[in-house]
């Protein structure tokens, strides 16, 4: 594993311990209004609990359906991205405090109050924006075409918190005067700025993929091909999986050997 792995499982063990250390102490509180937990409701956890255990588990393995070979710029965005959600998730959770409800289960519990300080001064949702760029950051920071279904989670999440916000407005008063000084997901003044971010991280998918596309595939008998020392695979010069000693041969002559081609650089 490299460094880039063990932040990102880190940032995940730490995000989930926040998390569970809060919601038991906010369970101290009596509930204001309740209502029974739908099969909706526990599938939604189940989904959560699931996504959370493959993408802890995607931070061990080498890359998933990779994006390019040479992904250096590609991990510095999603890690900088990673880091902004991360950061914003957990700022939003400690403001909060013991003023979280559960309201997948329709749980808003005595004693709460509107928070409208620190980030929630400027939007209503930090939490799940934080967590939604967390998950994108996170599989541009492993290399990983998996992004493309972090993104299209974007609108159910979404689509959940205006949702969530229904059960707020009925059970939480004052919170439609909040509602009326707030943005919902990103604050007016930033709305700019992150529609240049993720031009700006678009952009740099799409030219670390194609940069990634060899102008010469191998495909000759005797093109060459490239295999370490005591590698049983044979990559295409300037593989990043292609250590500084290796042996430089035909790729007729890797197959014969019974070599395999490399998954990421596929020189065939």
């Amino acid at each position: 594993m490299t460094y880039l792995q063990y932040y990102l499982a880190g940032g995940l063990l730490l995000h989930k311990a926040v998390w569970e250390i809060f919601k038991r102490k906010s369970k101290s509180a009596p509930p204001r209004a309740a209502a029974k937990t739908s099969l909706a409701s526990q599938a939604a956890k189940a989904v959560k609990i699931a996504i959370l255990a493959g993408i802890l588990v995607q931070t061990f393995l080498p890359p998933v359906l990779p994006i390019s070979s040479s992904p250096a710029k590609l991990e510095l965005i999603g890690a900088l991205l990673y880091t902004l959600g991360l950061s914003l998730a957990l700022a939003a959770r400690f403001e909060l405090g013991r003023n979280w409800s559960d309201i997948e289960a329709g749980l808003i519990r005595e004693g709460h109050n509107i928070v409208d300080t620190g980030v929630y001064r400027y939007i209503r949702h930090p939490i799940y924006v934080g967590d939604l760029a967390l998950l994108v950051g996170l599989e541009l920071a492993l290399n990983s075409w998996l992004v493309a279904a972090a993104v299209a989670l974007i609108p159910a999440v979404l689509w959940k918190a205006i949702q969530e916000e229904n059960v707020i407005r009925r059970s939480l008063p004052g919170y439609e005067d909040y509602c009326q000084r707030t943005n919902r997901f990103i604050p007016l003044r930033a709305k700019a700025t992150l529609a240049a971010l993720l031009v700006a991280a678009t952009a740099a998918a799409l030219f670390s993929w194609t940069s990634s596309i060899p102008p010469q595939p191998a495909s000759a008998s005797n093109a060459y091909v490239y295999v370490t020392h005591a590698g049983r695979w044979y990559h295409l010069e300037g593989c990043r999986y292609l250590a500084r000693t290796n042996d430089k041969m035909t790729l007729q002559e890797a197959k014969n050997r019974g070599l395999h081609p490399c998954k990421i650089c596929n020189p065939r």
